[in-house]
């Protein structure tokens, strides 16, 4: 009996043990298995994988806000309200004028000074404040951003630094900081994000999660920043200036300031293969700054001695005429555009004429 009895308790042993044994292999197997296939979460994704998140379809009034960016925002329009920096006698200053709009009969009147002894760009209106960057011309024309309420009193300084390429998207203001870095703050200058921490320059939120920029250690080149992962991708060639986006077409100029042309790139064309985007080239002459209509484009400085810009489709066919690059004859140039108006400025030797427009009109008046 004791012998059945030591029989059983070996045999019963050997089972759990090997049990036992079984169990260990199963939690080795569990942990090779983890390691071959990982969680999505640890899944690394190819650089070149998130060009496939870059969408952009643009509507007229975000091209539009885009120009104007470009163009430096030194006249803006806001409802019946006109804004501008002035220089009167040598007394700078941010101006609102009264726009009175009597069937295309358009005339100003009534000017406010709003903020003396500053030279503004970017002048933008959101909510109840103006928002604007400027020189400051008592102290050695150091930059600023700040804002002053629609109904007037004190400018408020939001940002007191070298800065510039100003603008405003989604509640957040975006420029660059002293070191050129591109940065984000809130509508109260708190909450200082830094978006690219390097030299940029013409920088733009497409959205909240795509900036463009052009490069300054790259050939200032354009680049594309995906804010997520910080991804970056390079996606013009040469010296790139103040790019904006029709729809998903990108236009930007390239060119050393008198020579330039005028380039277009579908944004929605994407080959992964090649890594780049299609793009076509005029070969004829193109000053800095374009104005990018549903049908026309525009020059938007050293512009067209009639203003009256080119067709989309025309471009598309035979480019245009060469600018010839002297700027010390009459020019005219577009500074301001929106779905109702249209501001240019007639530059001659020794002043400037500024006119609104009405667009579709003929029909323009002079300041």
């Amino acid at each position: 009996m004791k012998k059945i009895m030591k029989k059983i308790t070996f045999l019963l042993c050997f089972v759990m043990l090997a049990a036992s044994l079984a169990a260990c292999g199963d939690k080795d197997n569990d942990k090779i298995d983890e390691t071959v296939e990982p969680t999505e979460a640890e899944v690394t994704e190819k650089p070149e994988d998130q060009m496939d998140k870059f969408k952009v379809d643009y509507s007229y009034d975000e091209t539009l806000k885009m120009e104007n960016m470009m163009a430096k925002g030194v006249i803006t329009i806001d409802g019946d309200k006109l804004y501008r920096g002035i220089n009167q006698g040598g007394k700078f200053s941010l101006s609102v004028w009264d726009l009175n709009d009597n069937n295309g009969d358009i005339t100003i009147d009534n000017q406010i000074v709003l903020v003396e002894d500053v030279y503004p760009n970017y002048i933008t209106p959101y909510n109840d404040y103006i928002y604007f960057f400027y020189f400051d011309k008592t102290n050695n024309d150091s930059t600023a951003i700040a804002r002053i309420s629609k109904s007037g009193g004190d400018k408020e300084v939001l940002y007191d630094g070298g800065c510039n390429f100003f603008t405003i998207y989604n509640d957040r203001l975006y420029f660059t900081d002293a070191n050129n870095n591109y940065v984000s703050t809130d509508l109260d200058g708190n909450d200082m994000k830094i978006l690219v921490d390097k030299e940029v320059y013409y920088p733009y939120p497409i959205n909240e999660e795509w900036v463009i920029y052009q490069d300054d250690a790259d050939g200032e080149t354009l680049h594309l920043t995906y804010l997520p992962t910080e991804f970056d991708k390079k996606i013009t060639e040469g010296r790139s200036l103040a790019p904006v986006i029709d729809g998903s077409t990108l236009w930007y100029i390239t060119g050393d300031g008198t020579n330039n042309n005028l380039h277009k790139m579908d944004l929605s064309a994407y080959d992964s293969e090649s890594g780049s985007f299609p793009e076509e080239v005029s070969d004829k002459k193109f000053a800095t700054n374009l104005f990018v209509t549903e049908d026309t484009i525009y020059n938007g400085k050293y512009g067209f001695n009639d203003f009256s810009g080119d067709t989309k489709d025309r471009w598309n066919a035979f480019g245009w005429e060469d600018f010839d690059g002297d700027t010390s004859k009459e020019y005219t140039s577009v500074v301001y555009m929106d779905r109702d108006y249209m501001i240019t400025q007639d530059s001659h030797i020794d002043y400037v004429s500024s006119y609104i427009w009405k667009q579709g009109s003929s029909v323009g008046f002079s300041f």
